[in-house]
């Protein structure tokens, strides 16, 4: 066991993908290997299906964003790898403690996997 909270959720706003600067509210869950985002019914706070996935080892980057970037505040970013691409993931909270507190999951169960990678590699 890392000792970390391996599971950790709530509504942020993503960036779409596409090139207009929109941000759409999702549903976000951390897992101890996971990120996964899903768009929320209208009805309910519940999610739908996943609409993404992270896995945590794809995971390089994960940081504050200025607000200048997008003209918002509280937002950081996912850099990660799929496929030999590198993505971003652009994320506003509601607040910059609940920023930081993302960040601060994010990093800890980063280095817990490559913690635990490394102790799988060894002879």
């Amino acid at each position: 066991s890392s000792g970390i909270n391996a599971e950790y959720g709530g509504r942020i706003m993503k960036k779409s993908t596409t090139f207009i600067a929109k941000f759409e509210t999702r549903v976000f869950e951390l897992y101890q290997h996971l990120i996964i985002y899903s768009k929320p019914t209208s009805k309910s706070k519940s999610k739908t299906k996943s609409r993404g996935e992270i896995c945590v080892m794809a995971i390089k980057v994960c940081e504050c964003v200025l607000d200048s970037a997008f003209n918002r505040q509280f937002v950081f970013q996912v850099g990660y790898i799929d496929k030999a691409t590198m993505y971003y993931l652009y994320i506003q909270a509601d607040s910059e403690e609940m920023r930081s507190r993302w960040i601060n999951n994010i990093r800890k169960l980063c280095a817990a996997y490559k913690t635990q990678s490394m102790n799988t590699q060894k002879p």
